[in-house]
């Protein structure tokens, strides 16, 4: 009896009901699992790239080219920023939920991605052809549930990752779905149009954030892993000529001295041996997301020739060659071992970071994590019963689900994420130091003099330590304490703004206002854009009498910083002693 051919529309239809469906779960899952962050508060670098940051203060500001022009300062995440501000000021809900949004569409393009990769990949067996739609929703499901996903997503300024991963996914896709239609009828208009969109969603990538620059590679990637000809085989003649052009692009890179570079504290050798080791613990991460952590105290290597070092190496080496030797048989394991490596490449190679170690830079390497996870899986049970198969399956998203949102607890507030931090973290400064602000903040200043403290013991040079020792003595009057923590902080670092605001205020408390002046106007000369500073100079000028100064130095930090409390404040003040006086 022969079979019934299936009538293409049907199967069109019941897709496309399906990707609907595997859309609204994603959104529901994610929307559950991050439904306890949206109250989160604005954390860590949160405060210099939003609440402090002038540029977003303006969505005009964005019409001025040489902004979009500096890929360093990330300009496409910072304009999503600055349309946050524009609706929502500084209130944390309206920045959560597009930091979501953001995050499911990411997730639907990982489905969408990994479905079709499943679909070119040929593999022997018709099971799997029944299957790759609920494996490549499963994949997306760990994309979007992963407790380590939320260093991207709870944490508010690390939108730069997810959206510069979001874009990075989507040029992907559409590379992928224009090289199908270029094969099939050659260089139409249709295929045209999705070489050009994946082209611009990749340079909105990069804009979005800078390790998004591998995107060319990702798509070389795909072309040798997946896209094949109708005998089976890679276009050669295609990989030698996109490999052959990154490569020169790399080369003049290199040789004219522009390889990035954002710290001179390591160097590229060291970071390189130091990133060994931080990937053995990104892998850990990846299987066992426990003892997470913001600030991981992770110490950078000075030698190859120690135990962890060559053990993390040789284990690195042998996920690499694991990568080339499954890829005859097991194309796609493959695909995601070699995809985890070059996503994490940018941050985990020659080019060296302060911060060695962090969570949110796994959130693209993800996906690279899902698919092994499922090929792996799916080769250890699809030959005996599915339902186990998938049932272990869910297990895992809803361990990671409970996990994601058990995490987003500890964002809730600086106090309970850097407490956490100091917990895990107890011998590193910087926990230690922002534990000190949280309580510097809140006026308790005995406890906040005992977490700087305990930072001053690990690093007793450190210029930020001794100037909020120096503040907190200012705080309580104690203005010849608070002149020797100042000074101790100038003599590390002249240029120390904090230092030099705190003696300029210490000498405003001493009535010595040309002095006071002299310290503000240092400042300026080296941060011209600080507001706390010409606020400060502001106060020198009120107390000059010299209203109309007093009033333009509160105008400016107001303009700088809309947020400005002391500085409003203080304008109405002095404009109402302005008006007083001319009675």
């Amino acid at each position: 009896m022969k079979k019934k051919r299936k009538n293409p529309k049907q199967v069109t239809k019941k897709t496309f009901n399906f990707t609907l469906l595997a859309f609204l779960i994603i959104a529901v899952i994610s929307i559950l699992i991050y439904s306890n962050s949206f109250d989160c508060e604005f954390q860590f670098d949160d405060e210099s790239n939003i609440s402090e940051q002038a540029v977003i203060k303006k969505l005009s500001n964005f019409t001025d080219l040489s902004i979009w022009k500096n890929i360093n300062f990330r300009p496409l995440t910072m304009f999503t920023f600055a349309i946050n501000y524009h609706f929502n000021k500084l209130d944390v809900v309206g920045y959560h939920v597009g930091n979501l949004i953001i995050h499911i569409i990411m997730g639907w393009f990982v489905f969408l991605l990994i479905n079709l990769i499943f679909s070119l990949q040929s593999i022997k067996s018709d099971s799997f052809s029944e299957d790759k739609k609920y494996l490549a929703l499963f994949a997306a499901l760990i994309c979007v549930a992963h407790p380590i996903q939320t260093q991207a997503v709870t944490y508010i300024v690390q939108r730069m990752t997810s959206l510069a991963a979001m874009f990075y996914i989507i040029s992907i896709f559409l590379y992928a779905k224009g090289r199908i239609i270029h094969i099939k009828k050659g260089l139409k208009w249709d295929a045209l149009i999705l070489y050009i969109g994946a082209l611009l969603s990749g340079v909105f990538a990069l804009l979005s954030k800078q390790n998004a620059a591998t995107f060319p590679l990702a798509m070389l990637l795909f072309e040798l892993f997946i896209i094949r000809n109708k005998e089976n085989k890679p276009f050669k003649k295609y990989l030698i000529f996109s490999s052959s052009v990154l490569l020169l692009v790399f080369l003049a890179i290199v040789f004219s001295g522009n390889l990035p570079k954002e710290t001179e504290q390591i160097s590229r050798i060291n970071y390189l041996i130091t990133q060994f080791r931080v990937m053995i613990k990104y892998i850990q991460l990846l299987l066992l997301p426990v003892h997470q952590n913001l600030d991981y105290n992770f110490y950078a290597s000075n030698t190859f020739w120690n135990l962890k070092e060559i053990g993390s190496f040789l284990i690195i080496l042998g996920l690499f060659i694991s990568g080339v030797l499954l890829f005859r048989k097991q194309r796609i394991l493959s695909f995601g071992i070699f995809w985890f490596f070059l996503t994490l490449s940018v941050e985990s190679s020659i080019l060296p970071i302060s911060d060695i170690i962090y969570e949110h830079r796994l959130y693209l390497p993800m996906i690279g994590y899902s698919l092994c996870v499922i090929s792996i899986i799916w080769l250890i049970f699809s030959s005996k019963r599915k339902s186990i198969m998938f049932i272990l399956l869910m297990i895992i998203i809803f361990s990671y689900g409970y996990a994601t949102f058990n995490r987003n607890k500890v964002w809730k507030t600086r106090y309970t994420l850097w407490s956490d931090v100091v917990k895990k973290s107890p011998t590193k400064l910087r926990p230690w130091y922002n534990l000190g602000n949280i309580w510097k903040d809140k006026k308790e200043v005995n406890k906040a003099i005992q977490c700087y403290t305990k930072a001053q013991r690990i690093n007793p040079n450190d210029p930020m330590v001794l100037s909020n020792l120096g503040s907190i003595f200012l705080e309580k009057g104690e203005l010849d304490k608070a002149l020797e923590y100042y000074g101790k902080a100038l003599k590390i670092d002249p240029d120390h703004a904090v230092a030099l605001n705190g003696l300029g205020s210490i000498w405003v408390y001493k009535g010595k206002l040309n002095k006071a002046k002299e310290y503000y106007e240092k400042v300026l000369e080296i941060k011209p854009n600080d507001a706390e500073a010409i606020n400060n100079l502001g106060i020198v000028w009120a107390r000059k009498r010299e209203f109309d100064k007093a009033i333009e130095c509160f105008k400016k930090a107001l303009e700088i910083n809309p947020d400005n409390s002391n500085a409003l404040k203080n304008l109405k003040i002095v404009s109402k002693e302005k008006s007083n006086e001319k009675k």
